[in-house]
């Protein structure tokens, strides 16, 4: 039997969702989803939930296959997947190492291909993406630890119960503006 406990944290759909969504406002047509395979499994398959819906949402999208990846530092299978996919916009967790390698690779943000980060450190930071809000987060867990604590709850749940925040948009600059 598997653990069940109670989560604090991003919903990771909804980043990923609301990522097309803001691509797609801004004309972007082919987005492409790399994430370290580690993420995939880590956050139960949430943000390629987020990316495949908005095809549904969207449907003038055309989706490149996501590309799930066990090694930031190894270029070779992002070329070839960007060669192979031929995405307009990257949606990815990978933040400035990723945005550094395809700059490295002669793609240049965001003239030619669109970046978003999943996982901003602030608002305002120059990537475009979303702010998790890691003080949002903890003050939620600890709101939740007390609460459990005042109920005299203690042990495993029987039920497992995950309160997720939503993320905020961070306009950065790694996207084109939005289309009129």
């Amino acid at each position: 039997p598997s653990l069940t406990v109670t989560t604090v944290c991003n919903d990771h759909y909804f980043s990923s969702l609301q990522s097309v969504r803001e691509c797609h406002r801004r004309g972007y047509r082919r987005p492409g989803l790399i994430i370290h395979r580690t993420h995939q499994h880590r956050f139960q398959g949430r943000w390629q939930a987020g990316f495949l819906v908005a095809a549904d949402l969207f449907p003038e999208l055309a989706l490149a296959a996501p590309l799930y990846i066990d090694d930031w530092d190894d270029p070779a299978p992002i070329i070839r997947w960007l060669k192979r996919e031929k995405p307009d916009v990257i949606i990815s967790p990978g933040g400035p190492p990723l945005h550094d390698l395809l700059e490295r690779a002669g793609w240049r943000i965001p003239e030619d291909l669109g970046f978003v980060w999943l996982s901003c450190p602030k608002l305002g930071d120059p990537c475009s993406g979303i702010w998790q809000n890691g003080r949002g987060i903890g003050a939620l867990a600890v709101d939740t630890l007390i609460s459990m604590l005042e109920r005299h709850e203690h042990g495993l749940p029987e039920q497992a119960t995950t309160f997720m925040l939503e993320g905020q948009w961070n306009e950065g600059g790694t996207l084109r503006p939005p289309a009129r």
